[in-house]
């Protein structure tokens, strides 16, 4: 069973704009639960509820689907957005569930399925990837330093911050619990 349902948007340039993460409100993560056969939850963040490092207070954004089809038409003068997204083979339901939604508000959405051999090398050109975590720690620390870290293994869409790697090699120095 998946621990949680998250979509996460890799801008190639590192920069997550805060306008393109408003365009999730197009994904009614309960629909895409149902969708998956209840083989998930919905979420609001990649830390799952339970695991040291979530964060109550983030709230799961609500569907408006005109807020998104305005937001598109807002950043870019292309009558379609094209956006590559990358998902396993086997995951083709998936797929067409995402193009499904995301085609209607004015992208062009490309769906690339890969084996999971060749998965991380797609993913560091992907706009998007379906990707699933599993905490072996009982902490996010494990996340944090292989997906957030700026030379993170898992880090495709090459996000760097300066403080926020500070942050991650403060924790993972520390001996104390509570800090980390």
């Amino acid at each position: 069973m998946i621990e949680s349902v998250s979509l996460a948007i890799i801008l190639q340039n590192g920069n997550v704009n805060k306008q393109v993460v408003q365009m999730l409100k197009v994904l009614d993560r309960k629909d895409f639960v149902d969708f998956v056969e209840g083989f998930g939850n919905s979420a609001s963040q990649f830390v799952p509820s339970g695991v040291f490092g979530f964060n109550p207070s983030i709230s799961i954004q609500k569907l408006d689907v005109s807020f998104a089809k305005n937001l598109v038409k807002r950043v870019s003068k292309l009558e379609l957005i094209p956006i590559k997204i990358l998902l396993l083979k086997g995951f083709e339901s998936v797929g067409a569930y995402l193009k499904e939604h995301l085609d209607p508000i004015g992208f062009n959405t490309i769906i690339e399925y890969t084996n999971p051999d060749s998965f991380h090398q797609k993913a560091r050109s992907a706009d998007l990837y379906f990707y699933g975590w599993k905490s072996d720690t009982g902490t996010s620390f494990d996340f944090l330093k292989s997906a957030v870290y700026s030379s993170g293994t898992l880090n495709f869409g090459r996000y760097s911050n300066i403080q926020v790697d500070q942050l991650i090699e403060e924790v993972e120095n520390s001996a104390q619990e509570e800090y980390r």
